[in-house]
């Protein structure tokens, strides 16, 4: 949150970041771009005059977009979204990794060790750094293993 509390009305309860230029139309999370909001001031500004549920208007949000066929959820790892949004397409660096994972797990080898050996042969992860336990088993799951 850029305040601890609503720039309209002052209240401490229930804060929301709000964008003034949306995300949709190209705003940026940039703290210059957002307003902390309560949760009633936040509705007025979207024209929602009673109290709303950000949880259900998230929920509403996505089954908007699978009635219309769009992607929802995050991309998993080993693979990113085609130029159509919608499908997906195996990234082979991320395949590799996937693939040596579930080599070193049919050895035994436990979560750590299988970063450790990850990191040993040079893997990074999509942001740059080395892979831990959790995301192993994220990877793992993901992907079957």
């Amino acid at each position: 949150m850029r305040h601890k509390y609503c720039v309209a009305c002052s209240s401490i309860d229930e804060l929301h970041d709000h964008h003034l230029v949306p995300r949709s139309v190209g705003g940026s999370n940039d703290e210059k771009n957002i307003i902390t909001l309560c949760n009633p001031c936040h509705g007025k500004i979207h024209g929602i005059t009673k109290e709303w549920n950000l949880t259900k208007l998230t929920k509403e949000a996505l089954q908007h977009k699978k009635a219309k066929g769009e992607r929802t959820g995050s991309i998993p790892y080993g693979f990113s979204v085609a130029d159509d949004g919608i499908k997906l397409i195996k990234v082979e660096h991320e395949q590799s990794v996937i693939k040596v994972c579930k080599e070193l797990k049919e050895q035994g080898l436990s979560l750590r060790k299988i970063a450790a050996k990850l990191a040993e042969q040079g893997f990074k992860n999509r942001v740059g750094s080395g892979f831990n336990p959790q995301s192993i088993k994220n990877i793992l799951i993901a992907n079957g293993a």
